[in-house]
């Protein structure tokens, strides 16, 4: 009887081991298989071996990603694996827990495990932010995916309708004030749908370390939280303040929606002097200390001098050398710069930490980051491990 249960134990502890040692031999094996982009030599060598598995996709969220199969959308994980079906027409990235999803000509909102959690019931739908999100009752959606017409209200998590659907356009919550526009001008409102601006501005941004964007007569000042112009309508441009300074352009002509073309940029403390005095040909706004700017140089493409982009301080002081084609903002404490006509990464000591391998490359959000490379989108880690593959 001994002899036997000897050999039971012998034979459960050769098992024992068998499965140990498995396990982690599957467990190398993964991290073998994991492909990674520093250890390709070119970006030929990359393009010719690496196809991306997303027909599109959006940065990560709250742990999750939007991605478009085909022309359907679901969602991944950070390790690539889908964990909400592709079934919509249209998904956004998670806030606050939910997502708003598209399913036909209809919005609502789904939580992490995919369950409808408010039914789909609008035109349009944004983000949720401090508690609610405003949603499009009655419009029409264009070619360019946002709606024409209708009428703005916003809602809370539950999907009551907390703020009345009367506003032509309406902006997410910011420091717990909304942007609204009546008629054709923009006001704030409260949590509560009280006007605390009254509708009196061509155009408004969000609140930002207690100061919101507006503009006048074409030009962009700051108001503070009572609408008083805290800094007067003089800058072609304004950016959101970030780490107490904002950026300016100063010269520049809006030739698009997005920022303008010419002039000079720099940044102004919250009192609407200059911090640093506008001498550059491009710039963003600080983030993590850092900010991307461009000098000398031009923006425009069929311009042969093309610009550097690099990194100063809030001193103005360059602590990453102006070498690059493109260099997006720091996120995480990786930066997307462009060198020669690809995306690589760096960090804020201005090592290259990922090859310059993508077409285009995002910030990192949640340690991931979304690049491009062809026409298909993925993403990669910060080690320079492309997830999911």
């Amino acid at each position: 009887m001994n002899s036997m249960n000897n050999k039971l134990l012998i034979l459960t502890g050769i098992i024992a081991i068998i499965l140990i040692f498995g396990y982690n031999a599957i467990c190398q094996d993964t991290t073998a298989l994991a492909i990674n982009v520093n250890s390709f030599e070119s970006a030929e060598e990359f393009a010719a071996a690496i196809r991306l598995p997303f027909d599109s996709a959006l940065d990560f969220s709250e742990g999750l990603a939007a991605v478009m199969i085909g022309n359907i959308w679901g969602y991944i994980d950070t390790t690539g694996s889908i964990v909400i079906e592709p079934r919509y027409d249209w998904a956004s990235p998670f806030a606050e827990g939910l997502a708003y999803v598209r399913l036909g000509d209809k919005w609502g909102y789904i939580n992490r495990y995919g369950d409808i959690a408010i039914d789909f019931a609008f035109d349009y739908a944004g983000s949720f932010s401090e508690g609610l999100a405003y949603v499009n009752i009655g419009g029409i959606i264009t070619k360019l995916g946002f709606p024409s017409g209708g009428r703005y209200g916003y809602i809370d998590t539950s999907g009551r309708m907390v703020i009345d659907a009367i506003y032509s356009a309406a902006l997410a919550f910011s420091e717990r004030l909304a942007a609204v526009m009546i008629g054709d001008r923009w006001g704030f409102i409260d949590m509560s749908g009280d006007t605390v601006i009254a509708p009196q501005f061509e155009s408004v941004m969000s609140f930002h370390e207690g100061l919101a964007g507006f503009s006048s007569g074409g030009k962009y000042g700051f108001i503070d939280t009572c609408g008083a112009a805290i800094v007067p309508p003089l800058f072609a441009f304004v950016g959101d303040f970030s780490d107490g300074l904002a950026v300016v352009n100063i010269g520049g002509k809006m030739e698009s929606l997005l920022i303008p073309t010419g002039g000079k940029w720099g940044y102004i403390d919250k009192s609407g002097q200059y911090a640093l005095d506008p001498i550059y040909d491009l710039a963003d706004d600080f983030f993590e200390g850092l900010a991307a700017v461009s000098r000398p140089g031009n923006i425009l493409f069929f311009i042969p001098k093309i610009p550097r982009m690099g990194f100063i301080d809030k001193g103005g002081k360059i602590v990453i050398k102006q070498e690059y084609n493109y260099a997006s903002r720091f996120s995480e404490g990786m930066a997307a710069v462009k060198i020669g006509q690809k995306y690589g990464y760096i960090d804020t000591a201005g090592k290259l930490v990922i090859k310059p391998m993508f077409d285009r490359a995002w910030e990192f959000r949640d340690g991931i980051a979304l690049v491009k490379l062809g026409d298909m989108l993925g993403f990669v880690d910060r080690d320079g491990n492309l997830v999911g593959q």
